[in-house]
């Protein structure tokens, strides 16, 4: 399945959600809250496979003997997500607007944040962004900043032992993040921070293995 979108708002959640303010940096003037909704996914492609080895009883090949012993019952699975990242807001980490809270900085003219190689050590263009003069609110575009997108691919093989219509035993391998993929978190996104435009954390854990054993009756 593959899905297109795009959702804008001026504020997306009544709960603090993946950074996105709470409240307007300027009650006066909501117009300039209006961006990308924080779960905004423009790009998204999921499929699911599931694969039954055609050996075995009840199947086209090897109905019986050895090699329905061995290769009968095998079934291999995975599950693939892929997606563009999320929108993120652009913070000065510091009171400019003197205010209370931290506000968005300036953009500077002829910068495009997403632009730039994408890494690490900076995900975004950071020169897109200067703190905004003191008692100023910043005039960045709300969630200008997009984040990395998510890449998973997981994988199971089964393999499935029937003792009666009723009852039967499944071995199961499981592996999530099968390549070892890292799935980036969000970079940081405040100005004044030693971290700025840089990501130090990954959003789900590296390749993950486990045993199962299922009983249906």
């Amino acid at each position: 399945g593959y899905t297109f979108s795009k959702s804008t708002d001026n504020g997306s959640g009544i709960r603090t959600l993946g950074g996105d303010a709470l409240f307007p940096q300027n009650s006066n003037n909501f117009e300039a809250e209006r961006g990308l909704s924080i779960f905004d996914v423009r790009h998204r492609v999921v499929s699911s496979i599931l694969y039954e080895f055609p050996f075995g009883d009840g199947k086209p090949f090897l109905q019986t003997g050895v090699g329905a012993a061995l290769l009968g019952g095998w079934q291999v699975s995975n599950i693939m997500s892929l997606s563009s990242g999320f929108p993120r807001d652009p913070a000065t980490g510091q009171d400019q607007a003197n205010t209370g809270s931290t506000n968005r900085p300036n953009a500077v003219p002829g910068q495009d944040p997403d632009s730039g190689a994408k890494t690490i050590n900076q995900w975004f263009n950071t020169a897109a962004f200067v703190v905004q003069p003191l008692n100023t609110h910043g005039n960045a575009v709300r969630n200008s900043i997009t984040g990395p997108g998510i890449f998973n691919f997981d994988m199971s093989i089964l393999r499935n032992f029937r003792f009666t219509t009723t009852k039967s035993l499944q071995l199961r391998l499981e592996a999530f993040n099968v390549f070892n993929q890292p799935v980036w978190n969000d970079p940081n996104t405040s100005v004044a921070s030693n971290l700025y435009g840089t990501i130090n954390s990954t959003r789900k854990p590296m390749r993950e293995l486990q045993l199962g054993v299922k009983f249906v009756f």
